[in-house]
C-alpha cells in the first residue's frame, strides 16, 4: 500500500498572505488595510484585535451595556477585525444613531461619492474617527483606569 503524502497548504493559516485575489486585503475598511498599504504583515492586527476585545470587556464591565458602550465596541471591532469589506459596514447603523438621523443617508452618500474618486476608505476612517472621538469624550470618566 502506498503511503499517503501530506503537504502543508501555507494559505491555509490564521492569517494568510492575502495572495487569493478575492481577499483584496488593500481594499478592507480596517487596520489591516492600513498595514498591507504600508508593507507591513496583517498578522500584526491580531495583537491590536485581541486588545480592543480587552478594552471593551474592561468598559462594559465599568460603564455596563448601553448605547454609547455599545456603539464604541462595534467601532473597535469593525475597525481592528481581522477582515472586513463593506457589507460589513452597514453595522455601523449602531454606533451612527449617537447622532441626529439626517446624518445616516449623507454618511451614505458620501460614501458612495467617494467610491468613485478612489477615497471611500478615507471617508468610513474619517467617521469612525469622529465617531469614536465622540463616543471617548462621553465615556472619558470610565475609560480611566483607577
Amino acid at each position: 500500500m502506498k503511503e499517503r503524502q501530506t503537504q502543508r497548504n501555507p494559505d491555509l493559516c490564521l492569517a494568510g498572505s492575502g495572495s487569493d485575489q478575492t481577499i483584496q486585503q488593500a481594499k478592507m475598511f480596517n487596520l489591516v488595510a492600513i498595514f498591507v498599504r504600508l508593507g507591513l504583515r496583517p498578522a500584526f492586527a491580531w495583537p491590536f484585535y485581541f486588545v480592543a476585545i480587552g478594552l471593551i470587556s474592561y468598559l462594559w464591565r465599568k460603564a455596563g451595556i448601553n448605547k454609547e458602550t455599545l456603539s464604541l465596541a462595534t467601532i473597535l471591532i469593525l475597525f481592528f477585525s481581522p477582515h472586513l469589506h463593506t457589507h460589513d459596514l452597514a453595522l455601523l447603523i449602531i454606533p451612527l444613531t449617537i447622532w441626529p438621523a439626517v446624518i445616516v443617508p449623507i454618511v451614505s452618500i458620501l460614501i458612495v461619492l467617494a467610491s468613485g474618486a478612489n477615497l471611500q476608505q478615507v471617508v468610513v476612517f474619517g467617521v469612525m474617527g469622529l465617531l469614536t472621538y465622540q463616543l471617548v469624550g462621553r465615556l472619558k470618566p470610565y475609560l480611566l483606569f483607577k
